[in-house]
C-alpha cells in the first residue's frame, strides 16, 4: 500500500503573510518618510541632536552637536536621506498593493511584493551604506558602530520580507491556495 500526502490549499497561512506583509510595509513606509524629512532641514533641531549625542557622550565619547550637523550635511549631500526614504517608501507601496493582491488570493500579488521587497532591499542597503560613510567621516565611536550595524538591520529586515513576500511561490499549500478558487469554510 502507498502512503501518499495530501496537500490542502493554506488560506490561512496566506491571509497570515499578507496581513504581516500590510503592516510592516505600513510601519517601514513611516521610517522612509521620516527620512525625507530630515533632508531639507539646513541643521536638525539642536535639542533632538543633543538628545541623540547624550548616551554616546555619557560613555567616552566626544561628539559635539557641530559634528553631528556635519554628518547631517553630508547625509544631505550625497542624498543618502533621499536614496533611503524613497527606496522605502516605493518599495513598500509595491509590498502594500502586491500584500492586499495576496489577501484577495491573487497570484501577481506575490510578484509585485516581492518586488517591492527587492526595491527596499537594494534601497534600503544603499542608502544606509552612505549613512555609514557619512558616520565614519564626521562621528565617533557608538554612533559610527551604530550606523554600520543599521546597515545589517535594514539588509537583514529588507531580506526577511523579500523571502517572507515570496514564501507563497514556493509551499505547496500556499501556491495552492492562490491558483485554486476558495471554498467555504
Amino acid at each position: 500500500m502507498q502512503d501518499k500526502i495530501v496537500i490542502k490549499p493554506d488560506y490561512r497561512g496566506v491571509k497570515m503573510i499578507s496581513y504581516i506583509l500590510i503592516l510592516g510595509s505600513l510601519m517601514t513606509c513611516a521610517v522612509g518618510y521620516g527620512h525625507i524629512q530630515n533632508h531639507p532641514l539646513e541643521d536638525l533641531p539642536n535639542g533632538e541632536v543633543e538628545i541623540i549625542i547624550a548616551t554616546p557622550n555619557s560613555h567616552g565619547d566626544d561628539i559635539s552637536v557641530e559634528d553631528y550637523q556635519s554628518y547631517h550635511d553630508q547625509l544631505r549631500e550625497n542624498n543618502g536621506y533621499l536614496i533611503l526614504g524613497y527606496s522605502l517608501i516605493i518599495g513598500m507601496a509595491f509590498v502594500f498593493v502586491g500584500s492586499i493582491l495576496i489577501r484577495l488570493f491573487r497570484k501577481e500579488g506575490v510578484y509585485i511584493a516581492t518586488g517591492g521587497a527587492c526595491i527596499a532591499f537594494i534601497g534600503g542597503v544603499l542608502g544606509n551604506l552612505r549613512f555609514k560613510e557619512a558616520a565614519i567621516q564626521h562621528l565617533d565611536g557608538a554612533l559610527v558602530s551604530n550606523a554600520n550595524l543599521m546597515t545589517y538591520v535594514c539588509g537583514s529586515t529588507m531580506g526577511f520580507c523579500v523571502l517572507l513576500a515570496a514564501l507563497p511561490l514556493v509551499n505547496a499549500g500556499a501556491r495552492m491556495a492562490l491558483t485554486m478558487p476558495k471554498e467555504e469554510e
